[in-house]
């Protein structure tokens, strides 16, 4: 048993996401819970990085990073997850759930849950320390740089989970 650190973990249209060059469709498509229930995470036409982000507090621990994400439309074929501050992420691949890059050491893991949806964690060593935890969209494996959107472009997701532990659970 775990406990979920992200509150609105469904709902990242929600004002407590912030969004950087991207815009949110609310309940979108069926998510792997079977219910139209997953958002559309979309890129603007900005050349810069296409993120939404929370910020926590850590203790020192061990932490995972997880969601749910499946290949939209257009050109983004590339979802990351990173810990800012910590300087630690990585890139998947949305066709095949690879890892296309990593950014420090972080512990990874894709999952294929089926009906074209993964599930990617990444897990790190933490201080204690405030750090923006922070979803990306990427293209040609660039993700922490920036890159011009075409506004249409983007990735459904679904079901964040931010945990205190090694491991990701199930949602």
């Amino acid at each position: 048993q775990s406990t979920n650190l992200i509150p609105y973990s469904e709902d990242f249209s929600n004002s407590s996401w912030t969004k950087t060059n991207v815009s949110v469709a609310s309940n979108s498509v069926t998510s792997p819970d079977g219910t139209i229930n997953a958002d559309y995470l979309q890129e603007n036409t900005a050349n810069g990085t296409h993120i939404i982000r929370r910020t926590f507090a850590l203790n020192a621990s061990d932490y995972t990073l997880s969601v749910f994400a499946k290949q939209g439309i257009g050109s983004t074929r590339q979802v990351g997850l990173l810990f800012n501050e910590l300087g630690t992420g990585a890139l998947f691949n949305l066709n095949d759930g690879s890892v296309a890059a990593l950014f420090g050491s972080p512990v990874v893991k894709s999952e294929e849950i089926g009906n074209g949806w993964f599930k990617f964690s990444i897990t790190v060593t933490s201080t204690a320390i405030s750090v923006n935890c922070r979803i990306y969209l990427g293209k040609d494996n660039v993700w922490t740089g920036p890159w011009v959107g075409d506004g249409n472009s983007g990735v459904y997701i679904w079901g964040a989970q931010l945990e205190e532990q090694s491991y990701s659970t199930s949602y």
